[in-house]
Order: C-alpha cells, then sequence, then structure tokens
C-alpha cells in the first residue's frame, strides 16, 4: 500500500473526512489560541449520542495529532499549546465498540 510520510494512504484519507466531517464543524470557529481542553471536552461530549465510542476515540487522536502538529508550526499571534486534546478525555469503549460492533457509527462518516 502506497504511503504518505509514512502514513497509509487510507489513514490519511480517514484522518481528512474526519476533520471536513466533525472537527471543522464542530470546533473550527475557535481559534487555536483560544481552544481550550473544556473545550475539547464539550465537543467530544456532544458527539455522544450520534456516534459509537470507538468512533469518537478515533476523532480523538485525529485532534489530537493535528493540535500536535500545529504547536510546532509558527501561527504568529494564533498558536496552538497543543494540550487541550491531551487534557480532554473521549469516552471509554467497551469490547464491541473497540472490535466495531454493530450501532457504530464510523467518525469518516462512512
Amino acid at each position: 500500500m502506497q504511503q504518505t510520510h509514512g502514513t497509509a494512504v487510507s489513514t490519511v484519507a480517514h484522518s481528512r473526512i474526519a476533520v471536513e466531517t466533525h472537527l471543522i464543524p464542530g470546533l473550527g470557529r475557535t481559534k487555536l489560541d483560544r481552544l481550550s481542553a473544556r473545550d475539547v471536552q464539550r465537543f467530544l461530549a456532544s458527539l455522544r449520542e450520534g456516534m459509537a465510542p470507538a468512533s469518537i476515540v478515533k476523532l480523538h487522536a485525529v485532534l489530537r495529532v493535528a493540535l500536535s502538529d500545529a504547536e510546532g508550526y509558527d501561527w504568529g499571534e494564533e498558536r496552538s499549546e497543543g494540550g487541550q486534546a491531551t487534557a480532554a478525555r473521549p469516552p471509554r469503549t467497551t469490547g464491541a465498540d473497540a472490535a466495531g460492533g454493530e450501532g457504530t457509527s464510523r467518525c469518516d462518516g462512512g
């Protein structure tokens, strides 16, 4: 399988869909220097009704990596400390959730 900077193309595609479908609509209006762990926690909690816990965990991982990457970028006045997603906790998953059991909703919209 083709790789993109050490990441599988399918992983990059799923992450992009997660960003466009959930992260931008849910958190995109908040500037990075204003984004708090509480904002992330509220966002993750808002997903609990329509999304399986395992999918929220995956979405949280995408957000955590994105904020960590943003931490190293020179944003000038607007910058991320990167700890917002680390401090927020996604819901716990059960064995069925982690295995993608019935009733799960993938974070990539599929």
